[in-house]
């Protein structure tokens, strides 16, 4: 199974992979989502299912783990209301 981690694709001066070099994808479905750091001032879209990876790799690249990147906060707190939302949490 792969491991999500996109090897021989380089990375821009900011760990995240340039837009349009992303591999592994099979089609244009998978939705793309805002990650900045405003730790550097960046920002990118990736696929959703790069997200995770994407964090990961450029916090450790570029701020030795700390976790600076993220998802786009707007978007992160749509996320988290719709998922307390689903589970019953805002009832």
């Amino acid at each position: 199974m792969p491991s999500g981690r996109l090897e021989g694709v380089p990375r821009n001066r900011t760990g995240f992979h340039p837009t349009g070099q992303l591999v592994g994808m099979t089609d244009d479905t998978d939705p793309q989502v805002p990650i900045i750091c405003e730790e550097c001032g960046t920002e990118t879209s990736v696929p959703l299912s790069d997200v995770g990876d994407q964090l990961e790799t450029h916090n450790e690249n570029r701020h030795d783990g700390e976790e600076c990147a993220e998802i786009e906060p707007a978007l992160k707190s749509q996320i988290q209301d719709l998922v307390a939302k689903d589970i019953g949490l805002l009832e």
